[in-house]
């Protein structure tokens, strides 16, 4: 049972009258991941101890597991993910890592995904931690120079503004900008001249895209 605990031993001599006390210790659950009836995290038969883990539980989730954060926003203590197991959290709910969260499964290790109903959070405190991020962009009235615009910014290190983010076809046009607050203007990020490559920490970016598109962020996580 996690909590606080108050332990004690005493020991006496004829001679000396000597005493040892040991106080104040601090307990918390280790968990694991079983999966036996779905991988639903919200379900505490899932769970090893047969409860939801809250903010000081450390949880182990093991190779080949798949678990699912279904709940809006669930708690843990320290977070483990080995090599081969998966997390991945649902679009619009949330998971937040109290202590310490270490992903050995490198990216492929956590996905927090994304669709016309939100998009799933990740909050956890150190760093050195890989993930992929989704970002749903829904498609915009390609006449309508006033429909389809979304902020984005990036939640990985050294994201490249690539692929996805820059489509090319027919009826597959986008628009990138980037604000320039000393210039007082929006910068196109097909200008070449403009150098607008990868995304910025703590940068917003104004885009439109004509078709419905479900974008990726892959790599390691700023904090």
């Amino acid at each position: 049972i996690t909590g606080v605990y108050f332990l004690g031993w005493h020991g006496f001599s004829e001679q000396n009258q000597t005493r040892l006390t040991v106080d104040n210790v601090d307990v918390s659950v280790i968990d694991s991941w079983t999966g036996l009836i779905s991988q639903l995290w919200s379900n505490p038969n899932n769970w090893a101890s047969g409860t939801v883990p809250i903010s000081t539980t450390t949880i182990n989730i093991n190779s080949p597991n798949q678990v699912i954060v279904d709940l809006p926003h669930a708690h843990c203590g320290k977070l483990t993910i080995m090599n081969g197991a998966k997390l991945i959290i649902n679009p619009a709910m949330g998971l937040e890592v109290h202590t310490s969260l270490v992903n050995q499964a490198d990216e492929q290790g956590i996905l927090v995904k994304s669709d016309a109903t939100g998009t799933g959070q990740l909050l956890h405190p150190n760093t050195d931690v890989k993930a992929v991020f989704q970002r749903y962009i829904g498609g915009a009235e390609w006449n309508n120079g006033n429909d389809g615009w979304h902020f984005v910014s990036s939640p990985i290190n050294g994201q490249p503004i690539a692929g996805s983010w820059t489509p090319t076809g027919v009826n597959d046009n986008y628009d990138f900008y980037l604000w320039d607050s000393d210039d007082v203007l929006w910068l196109n990020q097909k200008d070449p001249a403009n150098g607008i490559t990868h995304f910025g920490r703590g940068v917003g970016y104004l885009v439109a895209y004509e078709q419905t598109k479900t974008h990726a962020f892959s790599g390691t996580m700023f904090v």
